[in-house]
C-alpha cells in the first residue's frame, strides 16, 4: 500500500484518532509535462523525463 498521507502529517497523532487504510476507490495520479516546443528532447529534459516514466513504471503505472 501506498502512503495517501504525508509522514510528517501523522507524527504525534493523540491515542484517539485511527488512521484507517483506503480501499476503495482506487486512488491515481497523474503527473503531466510541458516543456516550449523543440526542447523535450533537450538533454536535461530529455532525463527528467526519462526519469519521471521509469518512475511510473515502478509503481506499475501506464506510461506513454
Amino acid at each position: 500500500m501506498r502512503a495517501s498521507v504525508p509522514s510528517l502529517a501523522i507524527e504525534g497523532l493523540t491515542p484517539d484518532v485511527r488512521l484507517l487504510p483506503i480501499t476503495e476507490p482506487e486512488l491515481t495520479r497523474s503527473v503531466s509535462v510541458a516543456v516550449r516546443a523543440g526542447t523535450a528532447s533537450a538533454p536535461r529534459i530529455a532525463v527528467l523525463i526519462a526519469a519521471l516514466r521509469e518512475a511510473a513504471r515502478g509503481l506499475g503505472e501506464h506510461s506513454s
